[in-house]
């Protein structure tokens, strides 16, 4: 039986077809491939877009702030003030606190790491001195 046997009307349109279906399934996958990628560009523009207006409302706000200081009382202001300037303190305070803690946890850090190493070393003297010692080697 030769191979052009083989090559029967049947087999050649049952051939055909699976060239065809693979054909399909490949160009469906590209196709999602584009439309995922379109939305992908798309969430892109729209976090953007979002972005954009979060600044704009933010303008917005300390414009109407701004706007609303104007007729707002010496004594108002002066609260409003002495408010401002007590986050200030607090917000430099805690700034200090945490440059302390930082720095204390990083010398703890380091004692710990300095009291191993002197007992790995401690303890590589220790064997040292009883392998020499007992003339095994050297």
């Amino acid at each position: 039986m030769a191979l052009i046997d083989l090559l029967t009307p049947e087999f050649m349109l049952l051939a055909g077809m699976g060239v065809l279906l693979i054909l399909a399934a490949v160009a469906a996958y590209v196709v999602g491939s584009f439309s995922r990628e379109r939305g992908r560009a798309r969430q892109a523009e729209i976090g953007m877009e979002h972005a954009k207006l979060q600044l704009v409302q933010r303008r917005q706000e300390l414009e109407d702030l701004e706007r609303a200081s104007h007729v707002l009382s010496d004594e108002e202001k002066q609260r409003i003030d002495a408010l401002r300037e007590d986050v200030a303190v607090l917000s430099r305070r805690n700034l200090a606190l945490r440059g302390e803690v930082e720095a204390r946890l990083t010398r703890l850090e380091r004692a710990v790491e300095h009291a191993k190493m002197a007992g790995q070393l401690n303890e590589i003297k220790q064997k040292e001195q009883k392998l020499f010692t007992l003339g095994r080697v050297g």
